[in-house]
């Protein structure tokens, strides 16, 4: 008798075990999941405003086709954390094109 309690009070406890666990991780793959989707909205934005900086900044100096060391060093900085962001190839052509100028 006193050993079917205790067959059953260790089922019991590994039940419950394993269902705590299982709980856990179905919590730590929505929190995943929320954080990956969260850090690709963040880098959508961060992308936007590189982009939106260094467009600024081209059509600033388009006319005179010079752009100062600082705001050229600045822009190429800006340039490089957006591809690493992937972003597009539309900021390559005007990279190229400031590369062109003096």
């Amino acid at each position: 008798m006193l050993e079917k309690i205790i067959t059953t009070l260790i089922g019991c406890i590994v039940t419950g075990i394993f269902g705590f666990l299982v709980g856990k991780v179905k919590t730590i793959k929505n929190e995943k999941e929320f954080y990956l989707k969260e850090n690709k909205t963040q880098s959508e934005a961060i992308k936007s405003l590189l982009r939106a900086s260094m467009v600024s900044t081209y059509y600033r100096y388009k006319k005179v086709r010079r752009i100062p060391y600082y705001e050229k060093e600045s822009w190429y900085l800006e340039y490089e954390s957006y591809k690493k962001l992937k972003g597009n190839s539309f900021i390559d052509d005007l990279k190229n094109e400031i590369d062109s100028w003096r």
